[in-house]
């Protein structure tokens, strides 16, 4: 439980921020007259819920998924389990 909070408290102003912004571009979509306004009606109310649900999912389901999921022994490995870091052809490249 506290490693999901503070996974959400490291990253919840951040995520809260954009999904604040990206709604509000959206939102005057919504209240637009005309024809365009009529046309566009549907795809910014489908938009805005898309990205509030996302942004409540971001903040409360992705944290507590990689609290369960990852463990603090995969934090200190320096290279992934599967493979290697980089192909070996591009090692005359020195990336």
């Amino acid at each position: 439980m506290t490693r999901r909070l503070k996974g959400a408290s490291e990253i919840g102003f951040t995520i809260l921020s954009m999904t604040l912004s990206l709604a509000a571009v959206f939102i005057p979509i919504v209240f637009m007259g005309g024809i365009v306004g009529r046309l566009l009606h549907e795809f910014a109310v489908t938009i805005v819920i898309a990205i509030v649900c996302s942004g409540v999912i971001s903040i409360t389901l992705t944290p507590m998924l990689c609290a369960r999921i990852l463990r603090p022994s995969m934090a200190n490995r320096t290279t992934p389990s599967i493979g290697p870091a980089k192909p070996p052809s591009l090692d005359a490249l020195h990336l």
